[in-house]
């Protein structure tokens, strides 16, 4: 392999990267730690329910090709247990620790 890696597939792929750059590999695993939320549907919206709207939660709303409403989805926004971070098998307080270690 030559230069920093376009992806990791493993655990150890992060720790082989990060003795040779450290500090490409933490900007890595801080990425992945601010990328490990999405948006995620809780429920159907019935015609004229209002649903919740805050810092966690949002109405998304379908439409068809001529702009009407199809269907209304009530979202929340948590911590999605597929992101890469946590394929990888890493905790955030490993990517953390990763992190200190590679900036020290």
């Amino acid at each position: 392999m030559r230069g920093f890696p376009k992806r990791f597939n493993t655990r150890q792929d992060v720790l082989n990267t990060l003795a040779d750059y450290p500090q490409e590999t933490a900007g890595h695993l801080r990425r992945m730690i601010d990328e490990r939320f999405n948006w995620f549907i809780t429920g159907e919206l019935a015609e004229g329910e209002a649903g919740r709207s805050d810092d966690t939660h949002r109405v998304r709303e379908d439409r068809d090709d001529n702009g009407v409403v199809t269907e209304r989805y009530q979202e929340e926004w948590r911590e999605d247990p597929r992101a890469q971070l946590f394929r990888l098998g890493l905790t955030v307080a490993d990517a953390e620790q990763m992190i200190e270690e590679a900036t020290a």
